[in-house]
C-alpha cells in the first residue's frame, strides 16, 4: 500500500469518526433549490455573529453580512465559493478542522450545517440576485403591524415605555408586542407586533405621529421598527443588530434614527432609505440612553460605565465627553432650548450641563436611590424615579416638590404632554398613572394577564446525574395511568429497543475506531522508513 493510498483511508476513517453520519445525512437531504443568504443568516446570528460583528470583530473577522463573509479575515478567506470542505466557516463548525467553534458549545444541529454546506457550495447566494428582482427598500415596508393584545402569562418587568406628547396615550413592553394604553379609559387598547423579540425600547415622535419600536433576541440580533400610531402601519425597518437594542431616538423633522445597546457603539441611520450614516465610537459599555437635542443639532449618549457623550448630529463628530458620574448613566433629558442637558445616573445623582461649554452646572440626590428614568415636564419640572421604589417631583433647580412611593423600583417612565401625569413602569410589571399636581392617590392601569399561559414543567423519564442511582430508575407514562399494565409493557419494549440501537451504535464506533487506529500505526511505520531513507539519502 503506497503512501498516498494510506494518507487517503486515514482522512476518510477521521471524517467516518468526526462526522459519522455527514455524508449519508447530505445525501438523503440533498436539494437542487439553491440556499441563499437569508436562509443561513438565522444560523449565524445565533451562533456566530455574538463575537463576529462589525462592532467587535473577534479575530479580525465579520460574520454579520454577507459582504463582511466575503471579504474574510486578516487570515484569508472564511467561505471559498464552491468549496465547502476548505471553508472554515463550514469545517470548524462542523468540527472538521481546529479551533472548534462556536468555542467551548457543542457541535451546532446537523440540518444548520447542511445548510451551510449547500449555500457555500452553491456560490454564496444573496436574497434578490436574480435580474429584475431587486430588493426592496428598507422604508418601503407596508405589511400592517397592528394585532389582538397577546395576553401576558404572568406580570413582567416593564423593559420599555413611553407617553405620547399630544395625545392621553402610552406604549409599554409587551409579549412581543408594544402595547397601547388609553390614558383616558385607564386600559390597554391594541398593540402593535414586534416579531423581532423582546422590545426594550419605546420613544415616540415629538409630534407624536410616529411610534418607535426597538428590541430583539439578547445576544442575537437588534432592529427598529417605526410605525404610524394613527394606524399602527410600518413606516420603516432599521438595524440589523447582533444583540437587542436598549436604547432609541428619532430626531425631531424625523430624517434619523439613532440606537445603541451592548454593542458599545451609537448608530445613526436614515429613515428615507435605512441606510447607516454614523457610526459613532467613544463608549466603554453598553449604551443604555440616547436623545436629540430638540433643535436636532446634537445627539447625546450614555453608558453602563458612566460615560457620557455628546455628539454633532450632521458630522458625527464628538462634542463634548461628560465626566463626574461614578454609576450607569440609565437616562437622559434634554431642555427645551437645547442649551442643557440633564442625566440621570444609578449613583443616586441627576446633573445638569452646559452645551456651550460642556461643564457641569448643578447636580443633585433625586431622592430615589439609584436613579433609573427621568422626565421633563411642559411646567420645566424633573421627575425621576429609582431603586427605592419612589417617584420624586423637583423644579427645574432640583428642589423637591412632592414624592410618591410605588410598589416595586421604577424602571422607566414618562409624562403627558400637559405636564399633570406621569406614567410609571416598574421591575414587578406594574403600570401607574401618577398625578404631578393633586395628592391623588396613584391609579394602576391594567394590562392583560392569562395565568393558563404559564408554562408548567415538562415529564420526563430520568435526570441525567453523575452516579447511578442508589434506587432501580421508574420510567413513567407521560399521557396515561401508570398503573396500566400494557403502558408499561410498551414502555419496556421501547427502552430494550432503544437499548439495542445505542449498543449497535456502540459497536460499530468501536470498530471503526479500531480499524482507525492500525490504518494510524501503518502510516507512522511508513512515515518513519519513509524519513529513514531521506536522511540516508542525504547523508550519502
Amino acid at each position: 500500500m503506497t503512501l498516498r493510498m494510506l494518507m487517503s483511508v486515514c482522512v476518510v476513517w477521521y471524517g467516518v469518526l468526526s462526522t459519522p453520519l455527514l455524508a449519508a445525512d447530505r445525501a438523503e437531504k440533498k436539494d437542487a433549490t439553491p440556499v441563499t443568504y437569508d436562509q443561513v443568516r438565522p444560523t449565524l446570528k445565533k451562533h456566530c455573529v455574538t463575537c463576529h460583528n462589525a462592532d467587535r470583530p473577534r479575530g479580525d473577522l465579520d460574520l454579520s453580512s454577507i459582504g463582511a463573509i466575503k471579504a474574510g479575515s486578516g487570515s484569508g478567506p472564511v467561505a471559498v465559493v464552491g468549496k465547502p470542505d476548505e471553508s472554515p466557516l463550514f469545517t470548524m463548525p462542523a468540527h472538521l478542522e481546529e479551533p472548534f467553534m462556536p468555542p467551548n458549545s457543542p457541535k451546532i444541529p446537523q440540518r444548520e450545517l447542511d445548510l451551510l454546506h449547500r449555500w457555500i457550495l452553491g456560490g454564496l447566494r444573496e436574497k434578490g440576485e436574480a435580474p429584475g428582482n431587486p430588493s426592496p427598500s428598507v422604508a418601503a415596508v407596508t405589511k400592517p403591524s397592528a394585532s389582538l393584545i397577546h395576553p401576558l402569562p404572568q406580570a413582567t418587568a416593564i423593559t420599555a415605555l413611553a407617553v405620547s406628547p399630544v395625545a392621553p396615550l402610552a406604549a409599554v413592553s409587551g409579549r412581543g408586542q408594544a402595547i397601547l394604553l388609553s390614558l383616558e379609559e385607564k386600559k390597554a387598547i391594541r398593540a402593535i407586533e414586534f416579531p423581532e423579540g423582546d422590545v426594550t425600547a419605546l420613544r415616540f415622535s415629538r409630534d407624536g405621529s410616529a411610534l418607535l419600536i426597538g428590541g430583539g433576541v439578547a445576544g442575537q440580533s437588534g432592529k427598529v421598527l417605526g410605525v404610524d400610531v394613527a394606524t399602527s402601519k410600518p413606516l420603516f425597518e432599521l438595524g440589523d443588530e447582533a444583540d437587542t437594542v436598549l436604547a432609541v431616538d428619532l430626531s425631531t423633522d424625523k430624517q434619523f434614527v439613532a440606537l445603541g445597546g451592548p454593542g458599545r457603539t451609537v448608530k445613526l441611520f436614515r429613515t428615507a432609505d435605512g441606510e447607516k450614516v454614523a457610526t459613532l465610537k467613544k463608549h466603554t459599555d453598553w449604551i443604555l440612553a440616547v436623545a436629540f437635542s430638540p433643535d436636532g443639532l446634537l445627539l447625546a449618549s450614555s453608558d453602563r460605565f458612566g460615560g457620557v457623550q455628546v455628539w454633532e448630529t450632521e458630522s458625527g463628530e464628538p462634542l463634548h465627553t461628560l465626566r463626574g458620574h461614578t454609576g450607569p448613566v440609565s437616562d437622559l433629558a434634554w431642555s427645551s432650548d437645547s442649551d442643557r442637558l440633564l442625566t440621570a445616573s444609578q449613583d443616586g445623582t441627576l446633573r445638569w450641563w452646559d452645551m456651550h461649554r460642556g461643564t457641569a452646572l448643578s447636580q443633585w440626590d433625586g431622592g430615589v436611590g439609584g436613579v433609573l428614568t427621568v422626565a421633563i415636564s411642559s411646567q420645566q419640572q424633573v421627575i425621576c424615579g429609582g431603586r427605592q421604589r419612589r417617584v420624586t417631583v423637583a423644579d427645574a433647580t432640583g428642589k423637591p416638590l412632592r414624592q410618591v412611593t410605588l410598589k416595586d423600583e421604577v424602571a422607566k417612565l414618562g409624562v403627558t404632554g400637559d405636564g399633570k401625569f406621569a406614567v410609571t413602569g416598574d421591575a414587578a410589571g406594574n403600570v401607574i398613572l401618577v398625578s404631578l399636581t393633586t395628592e391623588a392617590a396613584p391609579i394602576p392601569l391594567s394590562l392583560p394577564i392569562d395565568s393558563t399561559l404559564v408554562r408548567r414543567p415538562t415529564p420526563v423519564l430520568a435526570k441525567r446525574t453523575a452516579a447511578l442511582p442508589a434506587k432501580p430508575i421508574v420510567l413513567e407514562a407521560t399521557a396515561s395511568s401508570p398503573d396500566d399494565p400494557s403502558n408499561a409493557t410498551n414502555d419496556l419494549a421501547a427502552a430494550r429497543r432503544a437499548a439495542a440501537q445505542a449498543e449497535a451504535a456502540v459497536k460499530s464506533a468501536e470498530e471503526a475506531l479500531a480499524r482507525a487506529r492500525e490504518t494510524a500505526k501503518t502510516l507512522q511505520a511508513m512515515i518513519r522508513e519513509r524519513e529513514a531513507a531521506v536522511q540516508k539519502k542525504s547523508s550519502n
